[in-house]
């Protein structure tokens, strides 16, 4: 009797698990556009889910590479065209962005004027 209630109970959590797994293993690749949208409304203190945009690196006289010790400030440009500015801290070497092209960043975007996005993360692709 114990075994069944034990098997039932397994079999009702499974659904429940594989979609936390599915929702919440993998970090989602969206337009900047989208993830400023889903920073709205959030606060500076605030946890928004940790996302990816794919792009490529920019940089020309109106979009300037920006070296600060560890951290690189830089445009990108997704998919959709859209340009947006990149703030980057994480641990990879910020000086060899500056000569990458199709990368990916991965982090949340921020509200403001204009908006912007903080990577933690790059990888090339």
């Amino acid at each position: 009797m114990l075994r069944n209630i034990i098997i039932g109970l397994v079999l009702l959590a499974a659904p429940f698990v594989i979609y936390l797994a599915v929702e919440h293993g993998q970090i989602r690749t969206v337009s900047f556009e989208e993830a400023v949208k889903l920073a709205e409304g959030k606060t500076e203190t605030e946890q928004v889910k940790k996302i990816m945009v794919k792009g490529n690196v920019i940089v020309d006289e109106q979009h300037p590479f920006q070296l600060d010790g560890a951290m690189a400030n830089f445009y990108m440009r997704d998919a959709s065209m859209t340009t947006f500015y990149v703030s980057y801290d994480g641990e990879d070497p910020a000086e060899e962005l500056r000569h990458m092209q199709s990368i990916a960043v991965a982090g949340h975007a921020h509200e403001g004027q204009p908006p912007w996005f903080h990577a933690k993360d790059i990888v090339k692709y």
